[in-house]
Protein backbone atom coordinates (compact mmCIF):
# COMPACT_ATOMS: atom_id res chain seq x y z
CA UNK A 1 0.00 0.00 0.00
CA UNK A 2 1.20 3.72 -0.52
CA UNK A 3 1.54 4.12 3.48
CA UNK A 4 3.75 2.68 6.23
CA UNK A 5 2.16 1.92 9.67
CA UNK A 6 4.16 1.63 12.95
CA UNK A 7 3.54 1.92 16.54
CA UNK A 8 1.13 -0.37 16.12
CA UNK A 9 0.93 -3.71 18.88
CA UNK A 10 -0.94 -6.61 18.48
CA UNK A 11 -2.41 -9.22 18.23
CA UNK A 12 -5.45 -9.18 20.17
CA UNK A 13 -7.33 -12.55 20.57
CA UNK A 14 -10.43 -10.92 22.41
CA UNK A 15 -13.32 -9.33 20.25
CA UNK A 16 -12.39 -5.53 19.56
CA UNK A 17 -14.21 -2.45 18.08
CA UNK A 18 -12.41 -0.63 15.27
CA UNK A 19 -13.15 2.64 14.49
CA UNK A 20 -11.72 4.92 12.38
CA UNK A 21 -12.26 8.83 12.13
CA UNK A 22 -11.17 11.75 9.20
CA UNK A 23 -9.75 14.47 10.77
CA UNK A 24 -6.71 17.23 9.99
CA UNK A 25 -4.75 15.81 11.81
CA UNK A 26 -4.88 12.10 9.91
CA UNK A 27 -7.00 9.17 10.19
CA UNK A 28 -7.52 8.13 13.56
CA UNK A 29 -7.87 4.66 14.22
CA UNK A 30 -8.60 2.88 17.69
CA UNK A 31 -9.65 -0.21 19.17
CA UNK A 32 -11.88 -0.82 22.19
CA UNK A 33 -12.97 -4.36 23.84
CA UNK A 34 -16.06 -4.40 26.19
CA UNK A 35 -15.09 -4.71 30.04
CA UNK A 36 -17.52 -5.89 32.62
CA UNK A 37 -17.39 -4.29 36.28
CA UNK A 38 -18.74 -6.24 39.12
CA UNK A 39 -20.53 -8.65 36.60
CA UNK A 40 -22.64 -5.95 35.35
CA UNK A 41 -24.09 -7.17 32.42
CA UNK A 42 -26.68 -4.19 31.85
CA UNK A 43 -23.69 -1.65 31.96
CA UNK A 44 -20.97 -2.93 29.74
CA UNK A 45 -18.61 -0.23 28.93
CA UNK A 46 -15.46 0.61 26.26
CA UNK A 47 -12.00 0.40 26.75
CA UNK A 48 -9.68 1.50 24.82
CA UNK A 49 -6.59 -1.27 23.71
CA UNK A 50 -4.56 0.66 21.30
CA UNK A 51 -4.98 3.62 19.16
CA UNK A 52 -2.74 5.79 16.59
CA UNK A 53 -3.26 8.60 14.11
CA UNK A 54 -1.37 8.40 10.29
CA UNK A 55 -0.12 11.20 9.68
CA UNK A 56 -1.81 12.82 6.03
CA UNK A 57 1.07 12.18 3.62
CA UNK A 58 2.81 15.82 1.82
CA UNK A 59 2.49 16.43 -1.38
CA UNK A 60 5.44 15.49 -1.64
CA UNK A 61 5.11 12.13 -0.64
CA UNK A 62 2.28 12.19 -2.89
CA UNK A 63 4.15 12.91 -6.14
CA UNK A 64 6.47 10.38 -5.53
CA UNK A 65 3.55 7.71 -5.70
CA UNK A 66 3.28 4.52 -3.71
CA UNK A 67 6.54 2.79 -3.40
Amino acid sequence: PPFRWSGLKGPWFDNNLASLEVTPEGLKLWWDTGKLEHGDHLHPRLERVAGLTVAPRTARESARGPR
